[in-house]
């Protein structure tokens, strides 16, 4: 199998045998992709984004309780879209993996240690909802303020610094491998420009709460997982 593989990379053919993972791998990325493209038009047209509004712990609690169902859309809604990155980075990780077996497989296990992070820190702001639900029918200050000392809590919960620098590694140390991949020299610019904004965008958290880089870093993660999911796609073909 070990031969076939190598074949496999070196001639561009594929083992038919793989073609299932690839080609649900690359879906996978592109439904994870379409879906954040939706949160962000949903959040930029409609609103739920909380997090961007900058409230405060009790003013996130207000905004839940009068944006109920907007809000459990938008954090479900990119919860959902981080779950398909899991099988989709394995599905790279099989397409690469000849090329530099040690790198991809560091490079990728960081990616997707990074994937299982956001996913529970993105499901974190959910238990806000009962909590905002329990902070409206408080009778007292005194009963509400405990309520929002537990909804400070969550949202400490709620930090994705560690996930964000943990991917932009992985996506530095497997560039190499992606640019001599059967994926092609675009995945691995993008994955490199994406990587290195994620190192800035780590290192402005210390300066500013107010960081621009992580946005820039989401947007172009969209179309390096849209094109490395249409590359996988048509692997598995």
């Amino acid at each position: 199998m070990g031969s076939n593989a190598t074949t496999e990379q070196e001639s561009g053919t594929i083992d038919p045998a793989w073609k299932g993972l690839y080609k649900g791998g690359g879906l996978a990325l592109i439904l994870g992709g379409s879906l954040v493209i939706v949160d962000i038009l949903v959040s930029s047209f409609v609103g739920g984004d909380a997090v961007g509004m900058n409230l405060s712990t009790e003013g996130l609690l207000q905004y839940i309780a009068v944006n109920r169902t907007l809000y459990l859309f938008d954090e479900t809604l990119i919860v959902i879209a981080t779950i398909p990155l899991i099988p989709g980075l394995l599905a790279i990780y099989h397409a690469v993996r000849n090329i530099g077996r040690g790198y991809a497989l560091v490079g990728i296990g960081l990616a997707v240690i990074s994937a299982t992070l956001s996913i529970v820190a993105q499901a974190a702001p959910l238990a806000l909802v009962s909590l905002s639900d329990s902070y409206t029918a408080a009778l007292n200050a005194s009963q509400r303020a405990v309520f929002v000392t537990a909804a400070e809590a969550v949202n400490a919960l709620d930090n994705n610094t560690i996930s964000q620098l943990l991917n932009a590694v992985g996506l530095l140390i497997i560039t190499p491998v992606l640019m001599k991949s059967v994926l092609g020299k675009k995945v691995g610019y993008l994955a490199l420009v994406v990587g290195i904004l994620g190192l800035i965008g780590f290192s402005y958290s210390f300066v500013s709460t107010e960081n621009p880089f992580f946005l820039f870093t989401l947007v172009l993660s969209i179309p390096w997982g849209l094109l490395a999911g249409y590359k996988l796609y048509r692997l598995g073909k």
